[in-house]
C-alpha cells in the first residue's frame, strides 16, 4: 500500500511509473515460476519443506532489503487525518477507483485462466503450461510498457490498460473456444 510513496522518494517523481513497474515486476515474475517450481519442489521434498523454504527465501529477501535500500526519514509529520483528506478530493476518489477496478479485474480474470483454457478451449495440460508461460512474460512486459507510460501520462496508461483487459475478456467470451484465440488473448 506504501510501495508507490517510497518508489517516488527513491527514484523521483518523474520516474515513478517506471519504478512501481520495477516493483511489480516481481510479482509478474513469480506468477511465471511460483506455480511450477512450487509443485515440483513439494513434489520432491513435500509440501511443509517447500513451504520453509519459500519462508527462508523471504526472510532473506528481507535483509537484502534491509541492507541495500537507503534510509528515508520523514521530510513531514503527517496523521491518519491527513491521509482521510486526500480521500475527500474528487480526482483521488477516481484514481483510487480506476486503479481498484483494474486490479480487481486483472486478479478475478486471471484466477480463471486455466480453467477457461480446460473446459472451453479444451486444452491439456502441456499447452496450458504454454499459455501460463506466455500469460506470464506478457505480464511482465505490460508491467515496463505500462510503467513507462504511466510517467508519460498516467490517465492514458490506466485507460490503455482497462480498454486491452477488456477486449481480451470479451473475446475470450465470445470466441475462446478457439485455440489460436485462446491463446493470443491470453497472452
Amino acid at each position: 500500500a506504501l510501495s508507490v510513496a517510497v518508489v517516488a522518494r527513491l527514484v523521483g517523481a518523474s520516474a515513478t511509473g517506471r519504478g512501481m513497474a520495477i516493483v511489480t515486476l516481481g510479482v509478474s515474475l513469480a506468477t511465471i515460476a511460483a506455480p511450477s517450481m512450487g509443485a515440483l519442489i513439494s513434489d520432491w521434498i513435500g509440501w511443509r519443506s517447500a513451504m520453509a523454504m519459500t519462508a527462508g527465501l523471504a526472510a532473506l529477501a528481507m535483509l537484502l532489503q534491509f541492507l541495500s535500500l537507503p534510509t528515508l526519514p520523514a521530510t513531514a509529520s503527517n496523521s491518519l487525518a491527513d491521509v482521510f483528506r486526500l480521500t475527500r478530493r474528487r480526482g483521488i476518489q477516481l484514481g483510487m477507483l480506476a486503479i481498484l477496478l483494474l486490479m480487481t479485474g486483472h486478479f478475478a480474470g486471471s484466477v480463471y485462466v486455466r480453467p477457461f483454457l480446460e473446459q472451453v478451449t479444451l486444452l491439456t495440460t502441456g499447452p496450458i503450461a504454454l499459455a501460463l508461460l506466455g500469460f506470464g512474460v506478457a505480464a511482465v512486459i505490460g508491467n515496463v510498457a505500462g510503467g513507462r507510460m504511466a510517467d508519460t501520462n498516467i490517465h492514458m496508461a490506466l485507460a490503455v490498460t482497462a480498454a486491452l483487459m477488456a477486449v481480451a475478456a470479451l473475446t475470450l467470451v465470445l470466441w475462446g473456444s478457439r485455440i489460436g484465440v485462446a491463446f493470443g488473448f491470453v497472452t
